[in-house]
């Protein structure tokens, strides 16, 4: 291995050409310029703005090498897979070259950070400070760390956790997994089937298309907070868990299900047209079921194929939302199994599972919009 040194200076150290040794170039002082060649260099920029670039070879890079400089640091990996550490500072870190598809590790650590890994399978961290991170082709791993952070991604079936702070999470195409942390949280799980997790705090979670799964928290021990769960398209299962949370299947055959707090949950707008079974649980606590908006009567216009099934109706306690301004030009009755039915022009909108609709009509069940 051979060693280049610079000096306190601004340098520009440039591994001859040729040379396909595994190197080490420390560069010291001042503003500095480092390129590599086609060996597994480890290549070091210590104090000031430095510019590094690897070429072929797996190479190590340290836009700070000695831990404390906060230099706002280029570094570029290029071919190969390589491991990146931008040190402190706001620094610009890019792991492949164009057309590259080595697999690599990318640290921003310190300060408010850009990271891209380019195509390949690569993991990001972006540590503390407010990083923009974007995964590119690959099935990556995105770390925000701490701060508000935006992390996005292309292609692939992606891994995203925003940690702490304020996050924006977007997914793209692939299945990906989006785990927003602490903090109020932007989660976008964009085309295909994706798994999305709002954790802690107030969020703000829409499916996209494709049958997403959303959970307003995490199935843990940790408190969720006031969420808002948009599946959009697709097929989707939407859990609110603790806090008074919003909820909206979209459009598909949905689950959604409030878990505990004072929830509001649609399962879409159904109507003429639209074969769409929405199944609504929800769950402790007062909430209410949105079977119509200012507009439209949900659910209406195409017979028993577009109906909302509610599954734990609590008379006294739930709430029904229609568009009216009182119960006339609605229908009521029982099924076989005197599960309740709620109609309009003749046509079922919602059954409510084990309630017979004589004890809907005789408490204060419904709320009217119009």
């Amino acid at each position: 291995m051979a060693t280049i040194e610079g000096t306190d200076g601004n340098d520009f150290l440039l591994i001859p050409r040729g040379n396909s040794e595994d190197n080490l170039v420390l560069a010291y002082g001042g503003d500095d310029n480092i390129i590599a060649r086609s060996g597994n260099d480890t290549l070091v920029g210590f104090a000031g703005i430095d510019f590094i670039k690897g070429d072929a070879g797996d190479d190590l890079i340290f836009g700070d090498g000695d831990g404390v400089s906060n230099g706002n640091d280029q570094l570029l990996g290029n071919a190969g897979s390589d491991t990146i550490y931008g040190g402190d500072g706001d620094d610009q870190i890019i792991g492949d070259g164009a057309r590259d598809n080595g697999n690599d590790e990318i640290f921003g650590e310190g300060g408010n950070d850009f990271l891209t890994g380019g195509n390949g399978s690569d993991t990001l961290d972006g540590g503390e400070g407010n990083d923009t991170q974007i995964g590119g082709r690959g099935d990556d791993i995105l770390d925000g760390g701490e701060g508000d952070d935006q992390l996005l991604d292309n292609e692939g079936d992606d891994l995203h956790f925003g940690r702490g702070g304020n996050d924006s999470l977007f997914g793209s195409d692939g299945n990906d997994t989006q785990i927003g942390g602490r903090g109020d949280d932007d989660i976008d799980g964009g085309p295909d089937n994706d798994q999305l997790f709002g954790e802690e705090d107030n969020d703000n979670i829409g499916g996209g298309s494709g049958d997403d799964s959303l959970w307003g928290g995490s199935n843990n021990s940790s408190p969720s907070g006031d969420d808002n769960l948009d599946g959009e398209t697709g097929n989707d299962q939407l859990f609110g868990e603790d806090g008074n949370d919003n909820l909206n299947g979209g459009e598909g055959f949905d689950t959604v299900d409030g878990g505990e707090g004072n929830d509001i949950l649609m399962g879409g707008t159904g109507g003429v047209g639209v074969v769409e079974v929405d199944i609504l649980v929800g769950g402790d606590d007062e909430d209410t079921f949105v079977l119509g908006d200012e507009s439209s009567v949900f659910y209406s216009g195409n017979a028993d194929s577009d109906i909302a099934v509610i599954q734990d109706f609590q008379v006294n306690v739930d709430l029904i939302r229609l568009n009216a301004d009182d119960l006339g030009g609605y229908g009521f009755g029982n099924d076989a199994g005197n599960n309740g039915l709620l109609l309009f022009n003749d046509d079922i909108i919602a059954t409510f599972v084990g309630v017979d609709i004589g004890s809907i009509l005789n408490a204060p069940s419904f709320e009217f919009i119009s």
